[in-house]
């Protein structure tokens, strides 16, 4: 009788832990990260800069969330039509102020505006047409992205462009001297040339011309993720406070390697005008402050 007794006890014990331990473990197994879909922008895959900050971010959310990069290439009209479908969850593009309407745009500029600072991609070989330092843009043909929110920007200030859907068709372009240049953001630049090297060896960045505009990048989520939006936003004002997104940014953008190809004592800076954007967009590029940058050697 005692051992039956004492059997019994030990078993009520034993039960007294593990049902603790099971509830524990549901709540883990419940508990799963968030499963976020994003697209794989142009064909750079993790490279890609929105990626890398959109993870940095989200790790320095309130929740856990796991980015899953959707397979195919996607240029930035199929990231707008996947997110206005809900095949995606997130995309990072240039602003534009329908994109600013149609989805729930976050404020903040991942690049803190670069991309509103343009090299122009040219042939090494020597120009039909070669650029002087009273360049005149309407004489000369850009390549831009097909869709890319700065056509506006083109369009509007009444500048001849040619477009592709695809990065690799800009450069076969302008090899074929279709088109006369490339507007890059020069945070981006470096990044896009590793991307193509083929191409390299005939292409090179115009050391005395740059073109601004107000642009930036910036994450758009789909109107009903409410929550998600919130998270991307503290992740990104958690990451620019403390530095890190500079760190980032410094480390993918490669602009010294970019900025010893420009001569600081004979830049041309041509300025266009952004008529198509809004007092918030305004408002988010005074507040955060661009990286400091020295043109040249």
């Amino acid at each position: 009788m005692t051992i039956y007794n004492s059997l019994s006890l030990f078993k009520r014990r034993i039960s007294s832990v593990l049902i603790p331990l099971f509830i524990l473990y549901s709540n883990l197994t419940f508990a799963a990260p968030q499963i976020i879909n994003y697209p794989n922008m142009d064909g750079r895959g993790v490279m890609h800069q929105g990626y890398q900050i959109l993870k940095l971010a989200l790790k320095h959310s309130d929740k856990e969330y796991q980015i899953r990069m959707l397979d195919g290439d996607m240029n930035d009209e199929r990231a707008r039509i996947s997110l206005k479908r809900g095949l995606i969850d997130v995309a990072d593009f240039g602003y534009s102020l329908e994109s600013e309407q149609e989805f729930r745009t976050i404020f903040f500029p991942l690049d803190l505006g670069l991309s509103g600072l343009r090299v122009l991609l040219i042939l090494k070989k020597s120009h039909s047409k070669p650029f002087t330092y009273e360049i005149d843009l309407a004489d000369y043909f850009a390549g831009l992205g097909q869709y890319w929110s700065e056509e506006s920007i083109w369009r509007d200030s009444n500048l001849p462009f040619y477009s592709s859907s695809t990065l690799g068709g800009m450069f076969k372009m302008l090899k074929k001297n279709r088109v006369d240049y490339i507007p890059l953001g020069i945070n981006e630049a470096a990044t896009v040339l590793q991307q193509f090297t083929s191409h390299n060896s005939e292409l090179v960045i115009h050391p005395n011309i740059l073109i601004k505009y107000a642009f930036a990048r910036m994450f758009f989520v789909n109107p009903e993720a409410v929550e998600l939006a919130e998270q991307i936003e503290i992740g990104l004002h958690r990451i620019y406070e403390s530095g890190e997104l500079q760190r980032k940014l410094d480390a993918l953008n490669k602009l010294e390697k970019i900025n010893s190809g420009l001569n600081n004592k004979e830049i041309t800076l041509i300025e266009l005008d952004n008529p198509s954007k809004s007092q918030a967009f305004s408002d988010m590029l005074d507040k955060y402050s661009l990286p400091k940058f020295h043109f040249g050697r």
